[in-house]
């Protein structure tokens, strides 16, 4: 009988700590997930470092907190699509939140101008896709000059900046580059200059754009 009682203690003891575990994994992991909403880098989330650090004291696995921040990250990462609009020789591109009110919140604008709403099959015809590399650290410039027709570039100290029209972007970051940051934009294939009448429609359809929350980028085939 003592050791069925030793037993039933032992037993007794385990569900208690289990509950306290649980209890602190489910308000650390709030903590958590509450921080993540300013971001994921700790270097500029302190509340998401701090949260981390205290889970760190209270022996939570390094491997459960980097599933809680991969997790959130993946399921709250915003996926974004590419609208195309078009009125006369006048085209936006848009990159914005693929979100059906958002994409139907941009057709009724453009609609309230007269432009037509374009299939992304077409987008090839009249933007052209360029790839922005900042290369830090090590390059060879003349390999550079010498490899690849460059649309610009600028130095900056130690490090470089192409504007560059190509294909195989991974191949071509992988033949020499130490360290980069790699982005991309849209320039317009023809560019055209608006006539006095249809500046201030452009201008006026440019800044509602710019004041949506939605949006990433606006690109058009129009002189600034």
């Amino acid at each position: 009988m003592a050791g069925h009682s030793k037993w039933s203690n032992i037993k007794h003891k385990k569900k208690i700590n289990d509950i306290k575990k649980s209890k602190l994994f489910s308000k650390i992991a709030n903590t958590i997930t509450t921080s993540l909403k300013h971001g994921a880098d700790i270097n500029n989330n302190c509340q998401l470092k701090n949260a981390i650090s205290k889970a760190m004291t209270k022996n939570i696995n390094k491997n459960i907190i980097n599933k809680l921040v991969k997790k959130h990250t993946i399921k709250n990462k915003i996926d974004f699509i590419y609208l195309l609009f078009k009125h006369k020789t006048i085209l936006f591109l848009i990159e914005c939140e693929n979100n059906i009110n958002y994409i139907s919140d941009l057709k009724y604008l453009f609609n309230q101008y007269f432009y037509t709403y374009l299939n992304t099959n077409e987008i090839s015809l009249y933007f052209s896709k360029y790839y922005k590399i900042e290369i830090y650290y090590h390059y060879n410039e003349i390999y550079l000059i010498n490899t690849i027709k460059y649309y610009h570039i600028t130095t900056l100290l130690n490090n470089i900046i192409l504007f560059i029209n190509i294909i195989n972007i991974n191949k071509f970051i992988n033949l020499f580059i130490f360290k980069t940051k790699t982005t991309f934009f849209f320039n317009s294939i023809n560019k055209y200059k608006l006539i006095n009448k249809d500046v201030k429609k452009f201008i006026l359809i440019k800044n509602k754009l710019l004041n949506k929350q939605y949006i990433k980028n606006i690109f058009y085939n129009i002189f600034d």
